[in-house]
């Protein structure tokens, strides 16, 4: 009993992870971090991100 109820809550927590990230409270906390929008909310918007910023960090 008790391993299937340890199963079935990191089941939950794992799932609630996802939809956390996936979710806007992701991007939230990124614009929050670093005071800019991530690449794909700027995408979405049809904004030009700030002057300055390089979101393309990993192709340099």
């Amino acid at each position: 009993m008790k391993k299937a109820f340890n199963r079935l809550f990191g089941a939950f927590a794992l799932l609630a992870m996802i939809a956390v990230t996936a979710s806007g409270c992701y991007e939230h906390r990124y614009y929050h971090e670093h005071n800019y929008h991530t690449g794909g909310w700027y995408h979405r918007h049809n904004t030009p991100p700030p002057a300055g910023v390089e979101l393309d960090i990993h192709n340099r």
